[in-house]
Order: C-alpha cells, then structure tokens, then sequence
C-alpha cells in the first residue's frame, strides 16, 4: 500500500471516509489514486506536504470530530480569520452541521466589526 498525502479535502464516493488536507491517504488501488491525482485532490506518494500545513490542518480536523456543543465551546475568537475559514471549508465538507458553521461566521463576523 501506499500512501498519497492529500492536497484537497474529500469524501471517497468508494469508501465514504473524510480525508482533510494534510493527511495521508492509503490505498493499493494505484488506479483510484491517478483519478485522485487527477482531481487535484492527491499529490504523489513521494511528495512530502510542509510540516505546518499537516500540523494545523490536522489540528483543526480533529476539533471538528467531536459533537457539536463541544466544537462550538472549542471554537472561540482566539482563532484567526484564517484558521475560522479552513474550520468552516472543512465542517462544509464533511459533517456539515448548521449550529458549527453558524457559530464559526458569527466569529468572523464580530472580527470584520459586523454584529
């Protein structure tokens, strides 16, 4: 098997499983992984991603997997506007829960000054 690391967060229609940017994704299937290169959503399985990329993003995946009341208590206004955005591009893409998404724009709302 071996692994590709993922450029672009995805559900895999084969597996259903969620990949977030900064992760690995395993398979034998070398197939599925062109198709996926090909998508822009794998780099080749010898490309390394930068360490900080694999670090937050990961980071920030695993806040997500958790309910949706301790996700809301997690996601305060210490992060920035950049972490909140990649929090709701990947809550988008995965779970996709109303109460997390509206309280991550309700976050960079108070930060562009809106209320």
């Amino acid at each position: 098997m071996k692994q590709y690391p993922v450029r672009n967060h995805f559900r895999d229609k084969n597996t259903g499983e969620y990949h977030s940017v900064g992760s690995y994704y395993e398979t034998a299937d070398e197939e599925r992984a062109v198709e996926l290169q090909q998508g822009g959503y794998l780099a080749p399985a010898e490309t390394e991603l930068p360490p900080n990329q694999t670090i937050v993003t990961s980071t920030l995946g695993e806040l997500l997997k958790q309910n949706v009341d301790n996700v809301v208590d997690s996601i305060t206004d210490t992060f920035t506007a950049e972490e909140l955005t990649e929090l709701k591009e990947l809550e988008t893409a995965g779970k996709n829960r109303k109460t997390v998404l509206e309280h991550i724009d309700s976050l960079l709302g108070a930060g562009d000054g809106q209320l």
